[in-house]
C-alpha cells in the first residue's frame, strides 16, 4: 500500500490523503479490467453515511475547540470511528456483490480466499 499526500490548493484547506492499494496477484495482460463502481442506490447510501460522518467529526472539532471534556470528545471520536468501519464494511459487501454478479458459476475455493484477503485488508 503506497500512501501519498497532496498539496491542499486552497489556503487553510487541510490536505488531502491518496491510498493507492496493488496486489502482487494483478494481472499484467495490457488490458484494463473494468472499473468496479457502485450502484445509485449505493452511492446515495454511502454519500448518506459519509455526511454523518463528517457532521460528527465537526461536531468534535467543535467539542475540541470548545474546550469541552476529554471523556465526551473521546465517545464521539469512537463513534466515528465505528461510522467510518461501517462505511467500510458496506463498501466491502458491496465490492463482493459486484464481483459475484459478474461470475456465472458458483464460488470457487480461490474465490473465497479473495474475499477473505479483502476482509483483512480493509476490516481491522
Amino acid at each position: 500500500m503506497v500512501l501519498r499526500r497532496r498539496k491542499a490548493k486552497a489556503r487553510g484547506s487541510t490536505s488531502s490523503l491518496s491510498v493507492n492499494v496493488s496486489s502482487n496477484n494483478e494481472k499484467n495482460d495490457n488490458s484494463p479490467a473494468a472499473p468496479e463502481t457502485l450502484s445509485d442506490e449505493a452511492k446515495r447510501n454511502m454519500t448518506n453515511r459519509l455526511s454523518r460522518i463528517v457532521g460528527h467529526l465537526q461536531s468534535i472539532k467543535r467539542m475540541i475547540e470548545g474546550d469541552r471534556d476529554i471523556e465526551s470528545t473521546l465517545v464521539q471520536a469512537s463513534a466515528v470511528r465505528a461510522a467510518v468501519n461501517g462505511l467500510c464494511k458496506e463498501l466491502l459487501k458491496e465490492l463482493v456483490s459486484v464481483r459475484s454478479k459478474n461470475k456465472s458459476q458458483e464460488l470457487a475455493p480461490n474465490d473465497v480466499d479473495e474475499i477473505l484477503v479483502l476482509v483483512n485488508r480493509y476490516i481491522k
